[in-house]
């Protein structure tokens, strides 16, 4: 929760630095080809190359993340000056909701088919195999869309962490200046509905639904999670059903951007929302700590 206490981020600001991460990766992917290899290396080998590279980003994104709901504090004794926590201001949450958001870009991770045709499969070669392979559905053909879902995950799995939606539930109450939970899901779902436009090619179209397809199941993993505030689940519930009808607007005005992907996102949505009551689990309540050893029983 502490945007100061990373592992593998660069530069002193971590947001700007993401930016410059995005940069970096667009420069490298447009030159990515099979002068990477070494000597003797196979044409297969040139995908396990190929992750780490589209994957560069994804440390910056943990750093950037933990701006969001962001507190800082230090572990001190009793009676130093730090010992407290001191809230991220929202304009620098804001900032970092933003940055973020541009790694959910269909331009940024939609994978040229060029470079896709390139990514041979690596057959029989010791050498190919590797942990940075990259998953997919279309084995052993490189699955374009499959790597764009990974990679919205990773940035998904960030904005919308309940414990993180919690302290931004908790800090609302602490400045009136800061817009809680609605500080991520308002500028998510102006993000959401724009990937439902036709892109400038049929790919980024593509990369888009599945981008969108990702946002709407981290929603509901988060809204169905029993351990959640119950506040954050209210909040992600209702912005679900927002973006339901928002959908069904935009389709309704936009015919020729419906296709049946999206009527299945959709769908997954509303069977979420109105399912019965007896299927939505409660949110447990926190066991105290431990008690009397002694004549607790019943």
């Amino acid at each position: 929760s502490d945007p100061r206490g990373n592992l593998w981020d660069d530069g002193t600001d971590p947001i700007n630095s993401l930016g410059h991460a995005i940069e970096v990766r667009e420069l490298g992917l447009s030159n990515f080809d099979d002068s990477v290899l070494l000597p003797g290396e196979t044409a297969g080998d040139l995908r396990r190359y190929f992750a780490p590279l589209y994957f560069h980003h994804r440390y910056q994104v943990d750093a950037v993340v933990k701006f969001i709901g962001g507190v800082k504090y230090a572990y001190s004794l009793a009676g130093d000056a730090d010992a407290e926590t001191v809230d991220v201001p929202p304009s620098e949450q804001e900032r970092a909701v933003q940055m973020l958001l541009k790694t959910l870009e269909p331009s940024v991770l939609a994978v040229e088919p060029s470079t896709a045709r390139k990514l041979v499969p690596a057959g029989a070669s010791a050498s190919a195999w590797s942990i940075e392979m990259p998953l997919g559905r279309t084995q052993p053909v490189f699955d374009p869309l499959a790597i764009v879902e990974t990679a919205a995950e990773i940035t998904l799995a960030g904005m919308l962490n309940p414990q993180r939606l919690g302290r931004l539930a908790i800090q609302s109450t602490r400045d009136e200046s800061h817009p809680g939970i609605a500080l991520v899901l308002q500028p998510l779902k102006r993000h959401a509905l724009e990937l439902l436009q036709s892109q400038d090619s049929v790919g980024e179209t593509l990369t888009a639904r599945r981008i969108f397809a990702v946002i709407v199941s981290s929603g509901l993993e988060a809204a169905d999670d029993s351990d959640a505030r119950q506040d954050v689940r209210a909040a992600i519930r209702e912005w679900l059903g927002a973006l339901s009808s928002s959908m069904q607007a935009y389709t309704k005005a936009h015919p020729s951007d419906h296709d049946a992907e999206i009527a299945l996102i959709r769908q997954r949505i509303d069977q979420f929302l109105n399912r019965p009551d007896l299927t939505y689990p409660a949110t447990s309540v926190p066991s105290p700590p431990p008690g009397s050893p002694i004549g607790a029983g019943p």
